[in-house]
């Protein structure tokens, strides 16, 4: 059959001129190249082969490197492996080695004219209209690891399978840096010009940072590969989140797995692979999150359309009612690491031995002072809280009509330089204010509060400060963070800053914050499910999903407040389902374990458990308590765990289970300063009381003959499982299982 029969793969040849109109042939195996036009921007060949199946996924495969005197182009590597597989399989080979033959290694780039990647993107995109694909997973190892993770961050419904992959590829070996400037991309001198020029190209960390959505991949790296470990895999994993030798990045949307299969560089474990496609394409079948992203609008908000709430959305609520209130005066002045304090006792953030101003820290402060001054009035304090405002008067800057608060120090591993500025900062100083008027009313106050009340007014405009956007489906967002490289909708941040403007309202009547407010309050209310991550921790942000386990808790915390200041059980509701995804309440005390046999396991991490490595049974004759430092879930195991700090078994972790084995007494309190209503249908029900010992006792059972609604005041564990406490009705000061048939709590 002449130059149309491949006889090393046994295989017929298709030659075509461009992507889209090049046929697949339906029913045998062929070799399918995509010879280029000579244009100057399409100067390498796409060459491939490609073995129809009756499946609606496709398994793309890419070599590493190789050794040319010992192999043949094009290589296709992966083929006997996947040969008898039943997916469709289509092997493709780097033809940036096509340029010289001293290339051993091209991690499939191209050329300065010819990006390689992109090209591959387009074809495999076409294979996947022509053979209807569903899904597509990406499999190499080294260079084509590295080629498989960059393929998977242009197209969708895909997941890559990497063993021991480059992550940048001028971190191989020098001689692969110099042949690849030297016949790939002679127009440059050296390797810092390329990465200036394209740092996405050769650096993954570069492409997934500026990768318009999370892409799903499972990284398998070897440590017996220790340079690999730490110069790639390391590195990459750290700037998505992961920190451990195991464990899913922030998004979720993809694994590392460490195994150590052998010293050095060596070939994968091909017995994982049918597993691990398995994996591959269960992980695709589970939906990725969109990124938020900004409208880009500049001006002045008011000059363009945002979704607004109703104008009910906020109630007025008693002072007990809303945040940072206490019965008991704040400790004054607060004690902890990293603070100092100016000659009139406001506090000041040392960072790097530097005390720096700290508006949230200083607002948080003066909240704090207003709660006291309201439970006792003394000329002391009032001293203190004009301290404190006129150091936020001092340090802010004016700019647009407005006030703003700088950061004068960097943060985020140096992505926010000084000056920065924050809605956070902007809303807690702006209800500070707002209630240091109610306290003290001074005209000064209110000025000044009408000033940053203004910045809420404010989007982007060249190099002025801003802390509002509007994102692409038109809602309001007040962010934290919106300066430099960082998340956008950082859910904390965002509804602190809410707060703010609901309280200037409270205390001014201004119905244009009611209205920013309000607006503000539909966008938490659109995102909230999208911050959710079911069965694990919240998501901080929308756009990097970090997963950050103690804000978790102040979501659940900030969700209940928020409930109190608009009386929508959605908030409390929505409290709930965070909560039953994960424990709020991550801190230690008293466990009880009962008699009887107990598997206590070792974790990979102290504090953020991914995984067991160890796991030991032990038979306790009688009920035992030990002491325990943290109380969380990890992610390959179910259920949570607690970890034992005193005794023999110190170190070691062991599983909650109801009445066997749990946190004593009354555990994880959420009280509710807005009652929250329960509905009883008709039917039995028992309640009960308990003791000092956490034990359940005196039970009162009751038959409720038309329906009823009762008032609920606290919920809280007990013995490991979760319990309301009534309020009114015949239950009154009884506690009543969450999980009680028939009964609907709002």
């Amino acid at each position: 059959m002449g130059p149309n029969w491949d006889k090393r793969h046994e295989v017929p040849v298709y030659h075509f001129s461009s992507i889209e109109g090049s046929w697949i042939d339906p029913g045998h195996p062929s070799r399918i190249v995509i010879t280029a036009s000579g244009l100057p921007s399409d100067v390498l060949d796409i060459d491939s082969l490609f073995i129809p199946n009756d499946s609606d996924t496709l398994i793309v495969a890419f070599h590493g490197a190789l050794v040319r005197n010992d192999v043949e182009l094009p290589r296709f590597e992966w083929l006997g492996t996947l040969r008898e597989r039943p997916e469709n399989l289509l092997f493709v080979a780097d033809t940036t080695l096509s340029l010289s033959d001293k290339l051993t290694l091209g991690w499939y780039i191209g050329t300065a004219e010819d990006d390689l990647t992109q090209k591959i993107a387009r074809y495999i995109r076409h294979v996947q209209a022509v053979r209807g694909i569903k899904r597509t997973i990406l499999l190499g190892s080294s260079g084509g690891g590295y080629a498989a993770l960059a393929l998977a961050t242009l197209l969708e419904d895909s997941c890559a399978v990497a063993f021991s992959p480059q992550t940048n590829v001028f971190d191989f070996t020098q001689g692969h840096t110099d042949n690849l400037i030297k016949y790939v991309f002679p127009q440059y001198s050296n390797a810092d010009e390329l990465m200036k020029r394209w740092p996405e190209r050769f650096s993954l960390i570069e492409r997934y940072k500026v990768s318009p959505s999370p892409s799903r991949f499972i990284y398998f790296q070897n440590l017996g590969d220790i340079e690999h470990n730490l110069k790639h895999k390391r590195p990459f994993a750290e700037s998505l989140g992961v920190r451990l030798p195991n464990g899913r990045t922030f998004d979720q949307a993809a694994r590392f797995v460490a195994v150590n299969h052998g010293a050095g560089h060596v070939r994968p474990p091909t017995a994982e692979v049918p597993k691990l496609i398995v994996e591959a394409s269960e992980m695709i079948s589970r939906p990725i999150k969109p990124r938020l992203g900004s409208a880009g609008h500049a001006g002045n908000l008011l000059d363009f359309d945002f979704i607004e709430g109703p104008s009910q959305s906020f109630v007025r609520v008693k002072p007990e009612s809303n945040s940072y209130y206490s019965l008991q005066p704040y400790p004054v002045p607060p004690e902890g690491p990293g603070l100092a304090y100016t000659d009139r006792g406001v506090p000041l953030r040392v960072i790097g031995g530097e005390a720096y101003d700290h508006p949230v820290l200083q607002a948080q402060f003066l909240l704090k002072l207003v709660n006291n001054y309201r439970l006792e009035p003394t000329g002391e304090l009032r001293q203190l809280m004009n301290s404190v405002f006129e150091r936020l008067v001092g340090q802010s800057v004016l700019s647009r009509g407005a006030r703003y608060l700088p950061y004068r120090f960097s943060w985020h591993q140096g992505k926010l330089q000084p000056p920065w500025y924050s809605a956070m900062a902007q809303g807690q100083a702006l209800g500070a204010i707002a209630r240091l008027y109610e306290a003290d009313p001074r005209p000064e106050y209110l000025e000044f509060a009408h000033s940053l009340f203004s910045s809420f007014l404010k989007l982007r405009d060249g190099t002025s400060p801003w802390i509002v956007d509007v994102d692409t489906e038109g809602y309001l967002w007040f962010e934290e963070y919106p300066y430099g490289d960082h998340g956008m909708g950082v859910m904390n941040g965002h509804l602190f800053a809410v707060w703010g403007v609901y309280d200037y309202w409270r205390v001014t009547d201004d119905n244009l914050a009611l209205r920013l407010a309000s607006a503000a309050l539909m966008t938490t209310k659109k995102y909230l499910r999208h911050h959710r991550n079911r069965g694990w921790s919240s998501h901080y942000d929308l756009t990097e999903f970090l997963l950050i386990r103690n804000y978790h808790a102040t979501h659940i915390s900030q969700l209940e407040t928020t409930y109190n200041l608009t009386a929508d059980p959605f908030f409390v509701a929505t409290a709930d389902e965070y909560e039953s995804d994960f424990p709020s309440y991550q801190r230690g005390g008293s466990v009880y374990c009962s008699p009887g046999e107990h598997t206590l396991v070792k974790a990979d991490h102290h504090v953020v458990p991914t995984m067991v490595v160890e796991s030991q049974r032990v038979v306790i004759d009688k009920a035992m308590a030990f002491q325990f430092s943290l109380r969380t879930k990890m992610e390959s195991e179910g259920g949570i765990w607690l970890l034992i700090s005193s005794g023999e078994y110190a170190g070691l972790w062991i599983r909650e289970e109801p009445d066997r084995v749990f946190p004593k007494g009354r555990f994880d309190q959420h009280v509710y300063t807005r009652p929250r209503k329960a509905l009883f249908r008709t039917g039995e029900y028992i309640a009960h009381k308990f003791n000092e010992f956490g034990s359940a006792v005196e039970p009162l059972s009751l038959q409720i003959s038309e329906p009823s609604i009762e008032i609920v005041t606290v919920k809280a564990l007990w013995r490991g499982r979760w319990y309301w406490k009534i309020g009114s009705g015949t239950f009154r000061e009884r506690w009543m299982r969450c999980d009680t048939e028939g009964m609907y709590v709002h």
